[in-house]
């Protein structure tokens, strides 16, 4: 969660401890309006997330991909995956993404996921893209 790219593409760029990460994170991880899915390599090792933060009938979908897999369009493939055994999991009609305006790596893998661009938005006096997948019928 610290790695400077993290940091650095997310909207609250501050590096976080690790008591208040373990706080946040056992708050979240029994709420039953977040889905958190962990990537693993052919070794069963963790290599990356995708956590959902259900919305009503939406969710908005956040992706961490381990520093050693980026830039061989795994993301694409963890973004692909997850939304897909999320729609599986769940009732949810519609999953969004907000991706910094700076971030175009990340804006690439949704897109090559199937995310389509919607708008660009204001969010944390940050510039971002919009982007956004429906269920198939």
């Amino acid at each position: 969660i610290n790695d400077d790219t993290v940091r650095v593409n997310s909207f609250h760029p501050e590096k976080i401890s690790l008591a208040n990460h373990k706080k946040w994170f056992s708050s979240v991880i029994t709420d039953k309006n977040h889905r958190y899915y962990i990537a693993l390599d052919m070794f069963d090792r963790p290599i990356g997330q995708a956590r959902f933060k259900i919305r009503g009938r939406d969710a908005v979908i956040s992706i961490l991909l381990d520093n050693n897999h980026r830039g061989i369009n795994l993301g694409s493939e963890l973004i692909r995956c997850a939304t897909k055994r999320f729609f599986d999991d769940t009732q949810i009609e519609k999953v969004h993404a907000y991706i910094k305006t700076t971030n175009n790596s990340s804006l690439k893998a949704f897109i090559r996921a199937g995310y389509i661009p919607k708008r660009t938005l204001k969010i944390e006096d940050q510039m971002a893209h919009h982007v956004m997948v429906s269920r198939c019928v």
